[in-house]
């Protein structure tokens, strides 16, 4: 995972320590998280020329240019023909939650999730760990899950911390801060988008810092506009009750009132609405 997305520099430029490959695939995929979507595209089909899949970096080339379709049938083939490489379906999984949920199938992306768990313990490396807790989060997250969603996001922006990577730092800071949100602890939400954005601007990811800013200026709209509610109050009563009371004698008249009491708290719950107060007749 690049630390730091600034490196600009042509495939040649690198240490020859690394396979041409590797390094058309690694330069491609940084200059993706730039923005970079045509100069990435090259570069992965320059790797992919040389033997190397350009996935799921071009996969996720197709979901950010809005082709989901196309992404999600990429990162499936890209998955039926990695059965033999465990490092490369790793990789192909985190991409397949990402697209999933992008697509609102969230079964798809817990199936992912679920198969990731199954070749990540706590024996592996922390940033395998790390994104194991990333897919987890998310998931949980579209699934309602907020609690469990903000732990596992913790966990991986910890375990991103020890790694010291600044990208995958900046990205579980922003995906803590909606599962903050969602608990309803705005401050701290505040305070992790605010920290992603300043990092992805200081990185140059310019995908996800247009993302974070788009999310920053609906809340501030939101917080902006004023908010109107329409309610409706009922008030009843029972005409004349004090001659009725006298007229049927005190069971009676208990009868009567809990009758009434009971009939209109049923028809107040099946209308949608709720018993504000009541006292004597109404």
């Amino acid at each position: 995972q690049p630390a730091e997305l600034t490196l600009d520099v042509p495939p040649d430029a690198i240490d020859g320590s690394l396979s041409a490959v590797v390094k058309l695939y690694s330069i491609g995929e940084i200059r993706r998280l730039q923005g970079d979507f045509e100069g990435a595209e090259d570069l992965l089909r320059q790797a992919h020329a040389l033997g190397r899949s350009p996935h799921p970096a071009l996969a996720l080339i197709r979901l950010e240019s809005g082709k989901v379709k196309l992404a999600a049938a990429a990162i499936d083939a890209a998955l039926a023909e990695s059965s033999h490489d465990a490092m490369a379906r790793l990789h192909l999984l985190g991409a397949q939650v990402e697209i999933s949920l992008k697509v609102g199938d969230t079964a798809r992306a817990r199936m992912a999730t679920d198969q990731l768990a199954e070749m990540v313990d706590e024996a592996s490396p922390p940033a395998l760990r790390a994104d194991l807790a990333y897919a987890r989060g998310r998931v949980l997250l579209a699934e309602g899950d907020h609690g469990a969603s903000t732990r596992e996001l913790r966990t991986a922006l910890r375990l991103w911390r020890e790694v010291g990577s600044a990208y995958e730092i900046a990205r579980s800071r922003a995906a803590l801060s909606r599962a903050l949100r969602a608990s309803g602890d705005d401050d701290d939400a505040d305070l992790e988008i605010r920290a992603a954005r300043d990092e992805f601007e200081r990185l140059g990811a310019k995908p996800d810092l247009a993302a974070v800013e788009a999310e920053l200026r609906e809340l501030e709209e939101r917080h902006a506009s004023r908010v109107q509610v329409r309610m409706t109050f009922l008030f009843t009563d029972i005409v004349g009750s004090t001659r009725l009371a006298e007229a049927l004698g005190n069971q009676a008249w208990e009868r009567l009132l809990r009758w009434h009491d009971e009939m209109l708290r049923a028809e107040v719950v099946r209308q949608g609405g709720r018993i504000v107060h009541s006292t004597g007749d109404g």
